[in-house]
């Protein structure tokens, strides 16, 4: 993983990816964006290390698995380069004010939040909408895909399934949450393991503070309007 000037390498395939993602305007307005990651940095996060213990999937909500859930902060992944780089490149003012100009949300002020995730056979969600104390959501797939499409569920509400999102490896799909943002994961066949990254960015309720990758920095832009 040491690899001459891959920080930078890193954030400006980000950068790209995410600056020149497609709008969607059906459920809800988000965006995708493919080659999110540089091949050595998505291999890298392929093969991190998984919790193998078994997921009690019954409810349909990752919560139910709370003690089990896998973030990048403190000694957890962040022991590894590739995951600092990757998660200063989402803390940084630059990113913030990327967001900003793309997607017309100000995320200064809030803290940044990764979750690691493996989903595996049985897995699904049930359509919801994220809490209030996110103000962003953006996952990047990891896995190849085997058998059916593996992309999340969109809703155009709570009891309607619009479509999944077209699942690929290097691609990130992101959304301001609001109560119109339903989303989840229609029961299918999962016949490897699903590996993604949940980014959030959340307010300073959030009191899970060792799932923050940096508790005690609050994010800024490069420029705040007067």
């Amino acid at each position: 993983m040491n690899r001459p000037n891959s920080a930078s390498l890193i954030s400006a395939s980000i950068f790209h990816a995410l600056r020149t993602a497609t709008p969607h305007k059906a459920p809800f307005l988000h965006w995708t964006a493919d080659n999110l990651l540089p091949q050595p940095t998505l291999a890298d996060f392929q093969n991190l290390p998984t919790c193998m213990r078994d997921m009690d999937y019954s409810e349909g909500q990752r919560a139910t698995n709370n003690k089990l859930r896998q973030y990048l902060h403190g000694n957890s992944f962040m022991k590894f380069e590739a995951e600092q780089e990757f998660t200063s490149a989402f803390q940084a003012p630059q990113m913030i004010e990327l967001f900003y100009e793309k997607c017309g949300v100000d995320l200064s002020n809030t803290y940044l939040r990764i979750e690691y995730t493996c989903d595996r056979e049985g897995f699904w969600l049930e359509p919801h909408t994220d809490i209030g104390a996110k103000k962003f959501t953006l996952m990047i797939y990891l896995s190849e895909a085997h058998g059916e499409e593996w992309g999340t569920s969109l809703y155009s509400d709570k009891e309607t399934f619009h479509s999944n999102t077209p699942w690929a490896p290097n691609r990130a799909m992101f959304f301001i949450p609001s109560d119109d943002t339903w989303h989840g994961f229609e029961k299918r066949e999962i016949n490897a393991p699903r590996k993604s990254l949940i980014i959030n960015y959340v307010t300073s309720e959030w009191r899970a503070r060792h799932e923050l990758a940096f508790p005690e920095a609050l994010t800024e832009r490069l420029t705040i309007a007067a």
